[in-house]
């Protein structure tokens, strides 16, 4: 069951980066951050106001547990930082590997207080697998780039960081409510960053209303992730969401464009396979 929702949020997220493209293309980047997070926030707000009525979010120790947000918009401008200088395909590429890596060092050693799942041979396949799917999305646009290829594997280091993070807060808080927190959080310090950069100011419009969803789709990968990463091991998390994420991309490719990349097709079957390998050597190693 966890295994599929981390699919199903993997999918979500493909729809949510559509979404706020649209966003960001009309306001820019920075001010569409601070509109996503809005958004989230209002609607989580609502969602646990009314679910949960009034729940302490504050006060609770280590202070740290309360930065996921702020790491979350700090991968926006990793990302931001790194597309200038190479392809969305690489970039996506990169922020795997960097998720890939982080994932496996959290699992194996434990870390901000994460469920310790040591290395496993078995876990090799997946892993290989893996590497050699994010291999094949690479291209030429990573030559030269040194600083751009480590803003995205940067981005993805802070994807898993982020997760961890709000994970640890939602277990004393609740899923629903870490969500809520995430996004005040995001809000914060998106709207500090928005005061540092020069940007156009641009008319509000409803012309597109859909383009303003992505903040509450935000809210639900958020929930998810706080209910699936203790049940689910972070690597498994990450190639699973992956998979789905980049299937549902091909998707929206078809249907907006009447296009796909070969590349992205390949690397998600490549590395669904690693996945699947896994999880039935692991099943059959538990059997034995």
């Amino acid at each position: 069951m966890y295994q599929s929702l981390a699919f199903l949020t993997g999918i979500i997220l493909a729809v949510m980066i559509s979404v706020n493209g649209d966003l960001s293309s009309y306001y820019g980047v920075f001010p569409a951050t601070v509109i996503i997070h809005l958004v989230g926030m209002f609607f989580s707000l609502i969602f646990t106001l009314k679910r949960y009525g009034r729940t302490k979010l504050i006060g609770f120790k280590p202070a740290w547990q309360y930065l996921g947000g702020a790491i979350g918009v700090m991968t926006v401008v990793f990302n931001n930082l790194a597309f200038s200088k190479l392809s969305v395909t690489s970039i996506i590429a990169l922020a795997l590997f960097g998720q890939t890596i982080t994932a496996l060092m959290f699992d194996h050693f434990g870390l901000l207080g994460m469920k310790k799942i040591p290395f496993k041979k078995t876990s090799l396949l997946g892993l290989s697998f893996s590497l050699f799917g994010i291999w094949q999305l690479l291209d030429s646009s990573i030559s030269g780039a040194t600083l751009a290829v480590l803003y995205a594997i940067i981005s993805g280091v802070t994807v898993v960081l982020s997760r961890s993070i709000n994970t640890q807060l939602s277990e004393k808080i609740g899923a629903m409510q870490g969500a809520l927190v995430n996004h005040i959080v995001g809000l914060i310090v998106s709207i500090l960053i928005l005061f540092f950069v020069n940007v156009e100011i641009v008319p509000f419009t409803l012309n597109n209303p859909l383009m303003y969803f992505g903040g509450v789709l935000g809210v639900i990968i958020v929930y998810l992730s706080n209910v699936i990463v203790p049940k689910v091991s972070s690597f498994n998390l990450t190639v699973l969401s992956f998979v789905g994420q980049v299937l549902m991309g091909l998707m929206l490719d078809v249907i907006l464009t009447q296009s796909y990349s070969i590349p992205s097709l390949k690397g998600a079957f490549i590395i669904a396979t690693g996945i699947f390998l896994t999880i039935l050597t692991e099943r059959i190693t538990t059997k034995i």
